[in-house]
């Protein structure tokens, strides 16, 4: 994956740290699965970012639509991990998988926040 595209260097910077982080939540849970596991959720978040730059090069015809997109990533990415986890969890992991999901859900509504400070200062 290349680095993600953002509205300007400081929303590029924020995305790029959540993706880091989230990525750093897969290898965690992932330690303990079969063969195969982060590839799975790797090749879903490629889907997620194939879209996040679809969307802004097909759709972003307005304000509205720009809006949009400047939010979009951290909640496909958190939408997305949380189905992943869904797939993983079982009982031996079952405590590690909660703690983990809602630290990323912590980190998604932070970096909502700081997108949002980011945006109503550009």
């Amino acid at each position: 994956m290349n680095e993600i595209e953002g509205i300007n260097q400081v929303h590029a910077k924020i995305l790029n740290d959540f993706i880091v982080y989230v990525k750093q939540q897969t290898y965690i849970i992932t330690e303990e699965c079969e063969d195969g596991k982060y590839q799975d959720f790797a090749d879903v978040m490629e889907d997620v970012f194939a879209y996040y730059v679809d969307f802004k090069k097909y759709a972003v015809k307005d304000e509205e639509s720009m809006e949009e997109w400047v939010y979009m990533l951290p909640n496909l990415l958190m939408y997305s991990f949380l189905g992943f986890l869904a797939g993983v969890k079982n009982k031996s992991n079952y405590r590690l998988i909660n703690n983990i999901e809602t630290k990323v859900i912590q980190a998604t509504m932070e970096t909502i926040g700081l997108i949002s400070d980011m945006y109503k200062q550009d």
